[in-house]
């Protein structure tokens, strides 16, 4: 953890000494070896991988968890971080940005990106080491109010649906093969989990909250502050009783699967990841890319 704190503190000396010159500039790494190395130090969870690795987990594939942490809220930033110049965002930083002519950011690069390579990578974390840290993020997310995601999946629900058509036809589309039947919102394999536990009827009204109630509001396109504040009050102390009640396993697993959910099926990543680019600042979320200029001015 020492070694993790003197890397972002110089990190943030750097930044402070560059943000004059390196406004809208993002970082071109010269190798996948050298994106490892950068996000393995830029990742939070050093901490959780140490650990798995200390349980007896296989290395190399808890570096692949530790390197995805920073794609699955890179997703959800991107908007930010191309408006406050963080040199480190795995969107920002692939080749289809920096390698294409002026790196430009473009609605078919980011679909593109999103449905062929963190879709498909993001909904294969339910079973690696640090699966347990990587599924919270959807539930992070939630919980976080700097973001406002489920705000943002509401402005953005529209153009994931005009992007999810256009880069299906474009491109295809990258499926993880079977991991469920792809229905919304009780899917197959989730209909199989319950029915083999005893919890039947209180794990179910978990999996409502973590997926029903989130689409239903999405769906309905239309912002409620008083109905957000009471789901989150909601979700958290569902969560709090399935722990309290020692139905851990169960929780992990359906919050894995509600994050593959929203990867893979109902693409709530994708639309908050759209809905932070239309956001102007009026949803409320703390946008770091408007403090800047309301300090200066």
């Amino acid at each position: 953890m020492q070694a993790w704190l003197r890397y972002i503190r110089a990190k943030c000396r750097l930044k402070e000494r560059a943000v004059a010159v390196a406004h809208h500039v993002t970082a071109h790494f010269a190798s996948h070896q050298a994106a490892q190395v950068i996000f393995f130090a830029e990742s939070s969870m050093l901490g959780v991988v140490a650990k798995a690795v200390a349980c007896g987990f296989d290395p190399a594939a808890a570096l692949a968890d530790l390197v995805f942490s920073n794609p699955g809220t890179d997703v959800v930033n991107v908007r930010s971080n191309l408006h406050n110049s963080e040199l480190c965002n795995s969107l920002l930083n692939t080749d289809d940005v920096v390698g294409a002519p002026h790196s430009v950011v473009t609605d078919e690069v980011l679909g593109r990106m999103y449905g062929d390579a963190y879709a498909h990578v993001g909904g294969t974390r339910s079973a690696e080491p640090t699966a347990t840290m990587n599924i919270q993020l959807l539930i992070w997310d939630v919980f976080n109010g700097q973001h406002f995601f489920l705000r943002w999946c509401v402005l953005g629900h529209a153009k994931m649906l005009e992007a999810r058509l256009g880069h299906r036809r474009a491109h295809g589309h990258r499926p993880l093969a079977m991991v469920c039947d792809s229905t919304e919102p009780v899917c197959d394999r989730l209909e199989d989990f319950l029915a083999l536990s005893p919890d039947r009827e209180y794990l179910a009204g978990l999996w409502v909250l973590l997926v029903t109630q989130p689409l239903a509001y999405v769906w309905a396109e239309t912002v409620d502050p008083v109905w957000e504040e009471d789901f989150c009050k909601r979700l958290a102390c569902a969560l709090a009783e399935t722990y309290a009640h020692r139905l851990v396993c169960e929780m992990v697993w359906l919050s894995a699967h509600a994050t593959h959910h929203s990867w893979q099926v109902n693409y709530l990543m994708e639309a908050a990841m759209w809905g932070s680019f239309l956001d102007d600042g009026r949803l409320n979320g703390r946008l770091d890319r408007f403090e800047g200029e309301k300090d200066a001015e």
